[in-house]
């Protein structure tokens, strides 16, 4: 069906929010084909294409549905009826989601008749305004409309924003680093930072606005920063400032308040602090909804009791609760203690990809050191895995979201809380064919897929990872300039070009690496060999192609720069620190052992004898080896000596509340100057580790030889969260030690195995860590005979 000439038939434009959908219809289809749409009150005109728009007088109909009908009789007719106003709206955003829109054409190829309503109430994503996130803060107000509209037009209905001065430990953090020598002492003005426009006060003023032209609801993330809310001084200024902004802001439907991250609070203070605010909440917006969350970094069982117990009380404010990261109970035990109290929102962690709600499973230690926390991550098949699994103990999500870099997805999300039936492949097609470009919309749904699948198991044996190249090259040679210029499909194609180029210089320096551990163990003057592993380890790899790549990378980086203002990197783009999205400061970390086998060379230079020069070369070169009818790991690498521990639980258990996990120890690649002058360039064994939350054990099993004694030697790492006090029992009876702490980042040691346990040839660990910790955390283990 052709709508090319077709004229928008709305009878009663009486309300703002349908005069908003006439004006979305209009500017889209004229933004994508410059085509501009007529508006009449009626058929006047003998139109020969109409595009009618209704409301349904239906009582009984559901909330925010539509029905489309496309009538082949003449006029041509597409008839899109709304269930109630929001409805007409998302009816709109699904016939430009189907319609092929290219320059001087609109085509409906699409069903006759199609009728839909949400599965899930509430659908939406926070949109930080903040120093803190890679993105968002360098958005005037109208990109901030252009991307409400875009969340809309795949069913939001809600928006979730911040006031200004929320995580202000970790923006001093940042502040105290040289890079960022051009922003001023007075940086809490917003417009004092160096992309930022707005203050903070007129960009949520003008949020709120915008939020509510498309009909949505706003939402106001708003963490306890005060220093003492038990100091009457402290309370007063908290009360004030709520006060002043929620005078300040217009349009505000519900308030959620975290539990922790940041603002940690007692339950008993936390719940008389917010029965508080809300007086001062409701005389301003006396219907807005106050939720709150379980989130604590120490959740004691104490703490978990002690905030049930005052839930369970139903206070007059509280409207319900929400699950966030960092929250130790389980979704469907919270749903079960509260199903008959109060509803459950989701607030899932779509931007991260490494310490967070929903880790990359078993992610490869290649791409995790260099895409780091907030890499471009589509997870398309994964975050519909996440939703599906938690979908029926909430009434929907509001996602966390840091910046662009997981644009894929929010929408994943959006269509999954409408319908979670829907493929992925669906919602990815109409991605493309809405944001990139209709002509390809099918294959650039494969190329985010297969960006997804570059991720999955080790880089080197994914052969994938250069089809995936190709096909997003393809792509950028085939669409027109309209499409490869669009910043979605720049992310893309340069996911493709990076992966692609980290997998290939894995593979270089993976092999100098081999060669030279190979060459510290044959004889030969140490002198000598010193120098040969050291030229071995600094030669820079000849290959133009990957030359090219890397260049090429920097200017797409630039381009989505200049598009989207994504901060990819610290120093040209301004991004607050290394893990707050600025992986272009890291894919060029070298991604095998050349810092620390550097660093050791010069110890063994400084040695006095010959003969204790070469004992320490071949130390060097053995470091792994547990010798004969020993065992070594290293956890999270594959192809290494020992048995790498393959770990399931995710597709059951995504969160790993009660599952240990592959993660890895990034910090330890960026440390501050007095951590590295303790530590120095660390063995890239140290940053894959094993990683248990809160009271989840982690138990490893092996067997032995019983005719041996064994002694236990363990690298740990310090936990995020500070430290945690470890226990380990060996064989469910044997103490091997009780609270061991890491103090400071790493800690080895070593324990002989009781004889009774190594006699029986199994062994059987349990490391534990107290309610109110987070757990263990393990990068290398040896087991080796000692007699």
């Amino acid at each position: 069906m052709d709508f090319s000439r077709a004229v928008i038939v709305c009878a009663e434009p009486d309300s703002p929010l349908l005069k908003k959908t006439i004006q979305v219809l209009v500017e889209e289809v004229k933004e994508r084909t410059g085509i501009h749409l007529l508006h009449a009150i009626s058929e006047a005109g003998d139109p020969k294409q109409i595009i009618e728009l209704k409301i349904s007088k239906d009582i009984n109909a559901a909330i925010e549905g539509f029905s489309l009908e496309v009538i082949s009789s003449t006029p041509v007719r597409c008839l899109i009826t709304g269930n109630d106003q929001r409805g007409l709206l998302y009816g709109i955003g699904y016939f430009l989601r189907k319609a092929m829109l290219t320059p001087g054409k609109i085509k409906w190829d699409g069903s006759l008749a199609h009728s839909s309503a949400p599965h899930n109430h509430l659908r939406g994503h926070q949109l930080g305004y903040r120093p803190l996130n890679n993105t968002y803060e360098a958005w005037t107000p109208e990109q901030f409309d252009k991307h409400i509209r875009e969340l809309v037009l795949f069913g939001a209905n809600s928006i979730e924003i911040l006031p200004g001065g929320t995580d202000d430990d970790d923006i001093r953090a940042a502040l105290s680093s040289e890079k960022h020598g051009t922003i001023p002492a007075d940086w809490k003005d917003a417009t004092g930072w160096p992309l930022m426009k707005s203050s903070f006060d007129e960009m949520m003023v003008r949020l709120s606005e915008t939020i509510h032209s498309y009909g949505a609801d706003t939402w106001l993330w708003w963490p306890n920063m005060g220093a003492n809310y038990e100091d009457a001084s402290c309370e007063a200024s908290e009360l004030e400032e709520r006060n002043r902004i929620f005078k300040m802001i217009p349009h505000l439907d519900h308030l959620f308040i975290p539990g922790g991250d940041p603002g940690e609070l007692t339950p008993e203070l936390l719940f008389s602090w917010v029965g508080k605010l809300s007086k001062v909440l409701h005389k301003y917006h006396p219907n807005a909804g106050i939720w709150l969350s379980l989130q604590s970094f120490h959740q004691s069982d104490e703490w978990l009791n002690a905030f049930l117990a005052h839930a369970s009380k139903k206070p007059s404010w509280l409207t319900g609760l929400v699950f966030s990261p960092w929250q130790r109970m389980t979704l469907p035990v919270l749903w079960e203690k509260v199903k008959d109290l109060y509803p459950i929102r989701h607030y899932p962690d779509i931007g991260h990809s490494i310490n967070c709600q929903y880790p990359v499973p078993n992610w490869d230690k290649a791409f995790a050191m260099t895409h780091g926390r907030e890499g471009f991550n589509p997870r398309p098949e994964a975050q519909k895995k996440i939703h599906n699994i938690h979908e029926s103990f909430t009434i929907g999500s509001i996602g966390y979201s840091e910046g662009i870099n997981d644009d894929v997805n929010k929408f994943i999300w959006l269509d999954q809380e409408w319908d979670p039936n829907r493929t992925v492949q669906e919602t990815l097609t109409d991605y493309g064919r809405l944001f990139i470009g209709s002509d390809a919309a099918t294959k650039i749904s494969d190329g985010f897929i297969s960006l997804e699948h570059n991720w999955e198991g080790d880089a080197v044996s994914n052969n994938s990872i250069e089809n995936t190249l190709s096909h997003w090259k393809k792509l950028e040679n085939e669409l027109p300039d309209t499409s490869v210029s669009s910043y979605r499909f720049q992310m893309g194609l340069m996911r493709a070009y990076t992966d692609c180029w980290i997998r290939r210089r894995l593979l270089h320096e993976t092999d100098a690496e081999k060669k030279a551990l190979e060459l510290l163990t044959q004889k030969g003057k140490s002198e000598t060999t010193i120098q040969r592993v050291r030229d071995l380890l600094i030669q820079q790899v000849h290959d133009n192609e990957l030359s090219e790549m890397r260049a090429y990378i920097d200017v797409i980086g630039e381009k989505i720069f200049r598009s989207v203002q994504a901060q990819i990197s610290v120093a040209k783009y301004e991004a607050l620190a290394w893990n707050r999205g600025a992986f272009l400061d890291t894919i060029d970390l070298p991604l095998n052992n050349k810092a620390w086998l550097l660093h050791e060379l010069e110890k063994v230079e400084s040695m006095k004898s010959e003969e204790e020069r070469l004992k320490a070369l071949k130390a060097i070169a053995t470091r792994e080896d547990p010798g004969p009818n020993g065992i070594y790991e290293n956890f999270g690498v594959s192809g290494k000596k020992g048995r790498s521990v393959l770990l399931s639980g995710w597709e059951k258990d995504p969160g790993h509340l009660s599952t240990p996990f592959i993660t890895h120890a990034l910090a330890l690649l960026h440390q501050s100057p007095a951590v590295f002058e303790k530590l120095g360039p660390v063995p890239l064994a140290w940053i894959s580790n094993i990683h248990a939350l809160y009271n989840t054990p982690i138990v490893l099993e092996y067997e032995v030889e019983n005719k041996y004694a064994y002694e236990l030697q363990i690298t740990y790492l310090s936990n995020m969260f500070g430290p945690a006090k470890i226990t380990l029992i060996l064989n469910d009876t044997h103490t091997i030690h009780n609270d061991v702490v890491v103090e400071n980042k790493v800690l080895c040691v070593k324990y002989p195995l009781p004889e009774k346990a190594t006699k029986t040839g199994k062994l059987k660990f349990c490391w534990t860590t107290p309610s109110g910790y987070q757990g263990a955390n393990i990068a290398e283990l040896w087991i080796r005979k000692i007699n």
